[in-house]
């Protein structure tokens, strides 16, 4: 039976994860995948110029195993860029952490109360509730009623569009489009999945028990 791997823990996701050299197209192209703790461990050492043992305990992994992902993501860099392969960022055995000492978190709930149970339909919610995390711990909350609820198209853009408004972090919901996911993303608001009440999450979240990353 083989060796489980340990959970390395990230705690940034690039916000472009493909890249191809010009003028190939993408049908044409051999791909590299790079997963997501290879990436942690070039942003760590490189990107940050942390040594590999100090890079090792941010992602609470043995040294000898950050140098293997070092030297793996290195290996797929080198052979994307001489063979010209285009890189995709995708996969991986990891964990997201992040600093919760300033934190903003957005939910949809179902209704308008704290104790609400997370909305399974992110942009169809018509409330959603914005927590301010402090030192790890729920300062102060508000909810704000989600005018986009009942719009007939792109409504999972106009409520990114309008929790981004709210300086969010990390938002945490059940269900959510493509393209709501792609802009949340992409203007590094991180998606964390979970169901069940809106304030029972936010503890697990805080305290780094399990929830799902989309």
């Amino acid at each position: 039976m083989p060796r489980p791997k340990n959970i390395r823990k990230i705690s940034h996701l690039p916000t472009v994860t493909f890249f191809k050299p010009a003028g190939v197209r993408t049908k044409d192209l051999q791909i590299i995948t790079l997963s997501y703790d290879e990436v942690e461990a070039l942003r760590l050492n490189y990107h940050l110029s942390l040594p590999q043992k100090q890079s090792a305990n941010k992602m609470e992994i043995s040294q000898s195993t950050f140098h293997r992902l070092v030297e793996n993501a290195n290996k797929k860099l080198a052979n994307a860029l001489i063979s010209g392969k285009a890189i995709k960022i995708e996969g991986g055995h990891y964990k997201m952490v992040n600093d919760l000492k300033n934190l903003i978190i957005a939910i949809p709930l179902k209704n308008n109360s704290i104790d609400s149970e997370i909305e399974s339909n992110f942009g169809r919610s018509s409330f959603f509730l914005i927590a301010n995390i402090q030192d790890g711990k729920m300062k102060n909350y508000e909810i704000i009623d989600n005018i986009h609820c009942n719009s007939t198209k792109a409504v999972g853009i106009l409520t990114t569009q309008m929790i981004a408004k709210k300086n969010v972090n990390v938002v945490i919901c059940d269900i959510i489009g493509p393209k709501a996911s792609d802009l949340l993303k992409k203007i590094n608001i991180h998606i964390i999945q979970a169901t069940g009440k809106a304030k029972k999450a936010i503890d697990h979240y805080l305290n780094h028990k399990e929830l799902g990353l989309l």
